[in-house]
């Protein structure tokens, strides 16, 4: 399965829509994890990114299967870049494209499909926690040993990363709910 399939499959199991390029890296992150699909993921600014899905969500855009909206704000940030949001939705060719990849490839389709449907179930949470999330399973992932929140925090901080504690709190709720680290104590988060 091509990258930009599983794009396209992940805007559909969500309703044909994401807003937020955080929130549609976050979601294929988590949905690259419960499908075991390596898509290139890497330490990043927000959290793990892959340049394979960045790439691969440009191309769809440049073809018309998916359209980009963007959102200004007409806020400025303290480095005096413009705040934005984009938005993703399935065209009308991008949904006729998806019905013929579901139809070429199922098993595909259903294991991300079921994949998003965990999300969901887990909770789903916003940009921001699935942001936290991403990183706390990036960095657990990493560790061969169970690590405290501290240990988490500390080793974000090498990541250039940072999040307070109810962030992380929330983010390991929604890591538990997803069946990707087992229920611990608040002290300690293990893979």
């Amino acid at each position: 399965m091509k990258t930009s399939d599983f794009v396209l499959f992940t805007l559909e199991a969500f309703g044909g829509e994401i807003i937020g390029k955080t929130l549609l890296q976050k979601r294929i992150y988590f949905e690259s994890i419960l499908t075991d699909m390596d898509l290139g993921y890497r330490a990043w600014y927000y959290g793990p990114y892959s340049s394979e899905v960045e790439d691969a969500l440009g191309r769809l855009i440049a073809l018309d299967f998916v359209d980009e909206s963007v959102f200004s704000y007409g806020i400025y940030s303290a480095e005096g870049f413009e705040i934005k949001q984009f938005g993703f939705h399935l065209t009308k060719e991008g949904e006729e494209l998806v019905t013929i990849k579901k139809e070429r490839l199922p098993r595909a389709w259903k294991k991300i499909g079921e994949a998003a449907k965990k999300i969901k179930n887990a909770g789903d949470p916003d940009y921001n926690t699935l942001s936290v999330a991403a990183k706390a399973y990036y960095i657990l992932k990493g560790e061969r040993t169970p690590l405290t929140s501290y240990e988490i925090k500390k080793t974000a901080q090498g990541f250039n990363w940072d999040f307070g504690q109810t962030q992380l709190d929330k983010a390991v709720k929604f890591l538990e709910n997803l069946g990707l680290i087992k229920e611990i104590p608040t002290e300690s988060y293990a893979r």
